[in-house]
């Protein structure tokens, strides 16, 4: 009698790895998308303080991203639906990463060769954290055994 070889569930593997930093990179960027053009509407339609125009877009993305990640990206990893611990521990992992994108940018802007490129030290700080998120969301916010 042979044993049944089922597949890995998506999220495991190499392949499945690939696919949630796929799915992790286009909900993040929609996620941005979102936070920008509201954050930019808020102002224009209301003229509310620029930072609280920011917050209120970053809050948005942040609960579009959450749910996109609950119920797309990382289906699989996760069961039982919404989840306020999740969800918890998805702020958490945006918080983190947050703090890890500021030192970054700080700690680019003090480097001889990066002095007056803005622009290179910020988005080589998005790259890392971006990489550092989603190792934090599939392995600690969306991780049922964590």
């Amino acid at each position: 009698m042979s044993a049944m070889i089922t597949p890995p569930p998506e999220g495991d593997g190499s392949r499945g790895l690939l696919r949630q930093f796929l799915r992790f990179k286009l909900v993040t960027l929609l996620g941005l998308a979102l936070d920008l053009t509201l954050a930019y509407s808020v102002r224009q339609a209301l003229g509310w303080p620029l930072p609280l125009c920011a917050a209120i877009g970053f809050a948005a993305g942040a609960i579009f991203n959450y749910l996109a990640h609950e119920y797309w990206t990382f289906v699989n990893r996760v069961a039982g639906g919404l989840s306020a611990r999740r969800f918890g521990r998805y702020i958490l992992t945006v918080s983190v990463t947050l703090i890890i994108r500021i030192a970054l940018v700080a700690a680019g802007a003090m480097i001889p060769f990066m002095a007056g490129h803005d622009l290179a030290v910020l988005v080589a700080a998005a790259g890392i954290s971006f990489i550092v998120h989603f190792l934090l969301a599939r392995s600690f916010a969306f991780n049922s055994k964590a």
